[in-house]
């Protein structure tokens, strides 16, 4: 059995941490692409001196002003999107160290050491003993045990968001600090679920009383709810936990800032004017496109910053209960039409060309000349297999759905399907692209990204597998369901990463859907912000308790 303090999992390496800008802009997308494929090298981590560390004894004190999401309700439980307080309210056993950006190796939160069996089946994870629930009703500040985390579990299974996360996982708990889970099989990814931001860790005591958390959350984390501090999806307040375990620099409990006040904007244009105007500390979970950040970074030299490659890719998904959908050949026509390279200029360079791993992923994805060469443009022959479905040019008329923000990718798109006789309207949805494709809400195809994901099982199971309760395509294919079970059983990264590339190159041939590009987005912080931690997935989940403001650094 191997014992761990803490443990370097399956690489997920992306992006970098305050990258030297191109000449005259802040990086274009293939700099983006060469440095992901690095793996952040140059970016080494020394406990307590990492790289994103300020200079001089930190500050106390001030309102942290973000772009955020100000959640519906506070129910990190309940399928539905993801909230923004709970992420500070809420903990989980462990998390991404985030020593630079992409740095995925897993520490302990909640957990302070784990022991797992040699064929992955057994986990005995060993639980602080100072950490204490937030000292507000109904759980007033009681001591968090393993009886925690396995009600946890248990309203998971029930119906949760992540309940196919502890689906064939049972538990025990022979003290209070100790929880022993076992797998009814192998799972390659079960640590990094684990530290998965929302898989967090809530009391019974709220459920009991409420029958859910939508009204209150307490949790163990740094932050709480301040009261009346919500107004559902306008805005909301989080305040300081006077009794968080965890210590900051100069020996004080964290966190540094007495509250977090998130703003959530339903407009890009809205949440730019608002950084640039120095009105939010720093940029959003999705931060700002080239052009913005160009003239952002041209403005401000010295700001800092980094550039994100989104684990997600903007893609043609299709109506799996149309005709022409179920034909591979129509799909594979419908990506032979698209020209990858006009979808890069598309978002003026902040953009990279994308397979069916998020190119996020540079442990698992294809190199970029592979992905070129198994997505390449050809018309003539997107032409012949349209004709051999029984759908010569020009007798396809239909309808490309998206979302406001994919709307220009979508006309370029557009352009391409129409030069092989497919003839599109497009309809654009106020919605999120994710509400659209998630409630299957298209006529015949749509374009857009759906929610990214850092775990590759999402990309290579969860939406391929005919059984799998994610599988929001209604896609369905024996061999890909035979190779997505595979990779997520087998242990040894080598053997997973053959299993993978036989997949890759089977989906290929099955193009469920039709990977293209994924966008750069480029996030900076205020001058005031100091102790910038560049966590991933979310910078906005993990860094905020050691994140302090300094009126002065401006």
């Amino acid at each position: 059995m191997k014992k761990h303090a803490l443990m370097v999992i399956l690489p997920v390496l992306i992006g970098l941490a305050c990258a030297a800008p191109a000449p005259g802009g802040v990086g274009t997308g293939e700099e983006v692409k060469a440095r992901v494929e690095e793996g952040g090298a140059g970016f080494q981590c020394e406990p307590e001196k990492e790289h994103w560390r300020s200079a001089g004894p930190p500050r106390r004190g001030g309102t942290l002003t973000r772009s955020g999401t100000a959640a519906a309700n506070l129910d990190p439980i309940a399928p539905g999107p993801r909230k923004s307080a709970p992420s500070q309210v809420y903990q989980a056993l462990f998390q991404p160290r985030s020593c630079f950006f992409g740095d995925t190796t897993v520490v302990p939160v909640l957990a302070q050491g784990w022991e797992v069996t040699s064929d992955g089946l057994t986990w005995t994870i060993k639980l602080r003993d100072d950490v204490k629930w937030h000292n507000k009703a109904p759980v007033n500040g009681r001591p968090f045990t393993s009886a925690d985390v396995a009600f946890t579990i248990g309203i998971q299974l029930a119906g949760g968001q992540l309940k196919s996360f502890w689906e064939g996982v049972s538990h025990q708990t022979p003290d209070a600090s100790t929880i022993i889970l076992r797998l009814s099989e192998p799972d390659s990814e079960f640590l990094q679920k684990l530290g998965y931001f929302d898989n967090v860790i809530v009391p019974k005591e709220i459920h009991e009383r409420d029958g859910d958390f939508s009204k209150v959350a307490v949790g163990t984390g740094p932050f709480m709810v301040k009261e009346g501090g919500l107004k559902p999806e306008v805005e909301e307040f989080t305040t300081r936990n006077p009794d968080y375990y965890e210590k900051g620099d100069d020996g004080k409990p964290l966190p540094y800032v007495d509250e977090v006040h998130s703003l959530e904007f339903k407009d890009y244009v809205a949440e730019v004017a608002a950084f640039t105007a120095g009105l939010l500390d720093h940029t959003g979970t999705f931060g700002l496109l080239k052009p913005e950040a160009d003239a952002y970074r041209r403005a401000n030299p010295k700001a800092p910053g980094f550039e994100e490659l989104q684990f997600t890719h903007a893609g043609i998904w299709f109506n799996y209960t149309k005709t022409p959908w179920k034909d591979v050949r129509v799909r594979k026509a419908i990506s032979l039409a698209l020209v990858r390279d006009d979808l890069i200029a598309s978002n003026q360079g902040g953009a990279v060309i994308a397979g069916f791993v998020p190119s996020a992923l540079p442990e698992w994805t294809w190199p970029e000349a592979k992905k070129r060469e198994r997505f390449k443009e050809d018309k003539e022959l997107a032409k012949k297999l349209l004709t051999e479905a029984g759908y010569p040019p020009g007798s396809l008329n239909v309808q490309l759905k998206t979302s406001g923000q994919y709307a220009q990718d979508a006309e370029v798109a557009q352009q391409h399907l129409a030069a092989v006789g497919i003839n599109t309207r497009i309809e654009v949805d106020g919605r999120s692209f994710s509400v659209i494709l998630q409630g299957y809400d298209l006529e015949d195809l749509a374009w857009g990204v759906i929610g990214g994901q850092p775990l590759l099982s999402y990309w290579v199971y969860d939406l391929v597998e005919s059984r799998s309760r994610l599988n929001i395509l209604k896609f369905s294919d024996a061999r890909t369901d035979t190779l997505a079970a595979a990779q997520k059983r087998e242990m040894d990264p080598t053997k997973r990463k053959q299993i993978i590339e036989e997949l890759q190159e089977h989906l290929v041939e099955m193009m469920p859907y039709v990977p293209t590009v994924s966008r750069v987005y480029y996030h900076f912080s205020s001058c005031r912000l100091k102790n910038w931690q560049p966590s991933k997935p979310n910078h906005n989940h993990y860094g905020i308790k050691v994140e302090w403001l300094d009126r002065a650094g401006c």
